[in-house]
């Protein structure tokens, strides 16, 4: 299914342009009105939701509106960690074992000295719970990272029964490791539900896995 999505309408937001800002703008014939006007735009309006969902993805070009619409459904998560091991504020090593993060000495340590990775995945973990929302999912880490943190997400979430999470991103690549249940593509305008075959194939017949013995 296809909803193409209807365009928003634009709002604007002061803006105190410094005499510096006025003089550059002025050489580009754009004065202080047109930039307060482009100063914030919602591009797209609310489309209508399906009732129930596990994962949902907002997919998009940076600037086209992905993070407004997440903002539609509440405030996207913000976790704090302090300097306890991050094992310390889960209470078990499911939801880290969950999104990949199977290095066990790396739980033993604080938030702070992890990898970009790791400390991706640490916070994913905190998030699988209903009604997550995560902006800039995977923006920070390498593809292949990206890719067997989704495959592992999507798998947790249908295992627990998770509902109602919505991830952001630029990476159009996710949704086919993710296989989210609609997809609200801010590039195209368009909103698609992820056909329930493609998810069963997806998830459950996967390649054989081949084992290599070196002596």
């Amino acid at each position: 299914m296809i909803q193409h999505l209807d365009r928003g309408a634009p709002v604007s937001t002061p803006v105190d342009l410094s005499e510096h800002a006025l003089d550059i703008l002025s050489n580009f014939d754009m004065d202080n009105d047109k930039a307060t006007a482009l100063a914030a735009f919602h591009p797209w309006a609310m489309p209508d939701m399906p009732d129930e969902w596990g994962i949902g993805l907002i997919v998009g070009s940076s600037g086209s509106g992905k993070s407004l619409l997440l903002s539609e459904f509440g405030t996207p998560d913000a976790h704090e960690w302090d300097s306890r091991p991050i094992i310390d504020h889960f209470e078990d090593a499911d939801p880290l074992m969950a999104v990949g993060l199977n290095d066990v000495p790396a739980w033993c340590r604080p938030f702070h000295v992890l990898s970009n990775g790791q400390q991706f995945r640490a916070d994913m973990a905190k998030s699988l719970r209903d009604g997550a929302l995560v902006d800039e999912f995977t923006s920070v880490v390498s593809r292949s990272t990206a890719q067997s943190a989704s495959i592992a997400i999507r798998r947790y979430v249908d295992r627990v029964g998770l509902s109602r999470m919505v991830l952001a991103t630029c990476h159009h690549d996710v949704e086919n490791w993710l296989v989210p249940d609609w997809v609200i593509d801010t590039d195209m305008g368009v909103l698609r539900s992820t056909d329930a075959e493609r998810k069963v194939w997806h998830l459950y017949l996967q390649p054989p896995v081949a084992e290599l013995s070196l002596f």
